[in-house]
């Protein structure tokens, strides 16, 4: 729950893991607008939530918009088509 959650389990939950997706898009960046694709990994629950995973789904909403961001700029400045799928744990 978000009111156990404290404030340095927070950021270092986000400051491990975005940051990482982070560092990662920004380093492969050209590689990405010459291969025409990006892939970073999140979770439905980026889109949804979950119980219990304020942190956790924030991170992952944070990938996804992130990525969105990213195949957005690169692909009306070089690329002519965007794409997004969607695995899901059944």
């Amino acid at each position: 729950m978000l009111i156990r959650t404290s404030e340095e389990d927070w950021a270092t939950v986000l400051n491990i893991n975005l940051k990482s997706v982070f560092l990662i898009t920004k380093a492969v960046n050209r590689l990405v607008i010459r291969q025409k694709m990006e892939i970073n990994l999140a979770s439905v629950i980026g889109t949804v939530g979950d119980t219990g995973q304020a942190n956790y789904t924030t991170l992952k909403a944070n990938i996804l918009g992130l990525t969105k961001t990213c195949a957005r700029d690169s692909f009306k400045r070089y690329m002519s088509e965007c794409g997004s799928t969607r695995l899901h744990r059944c």
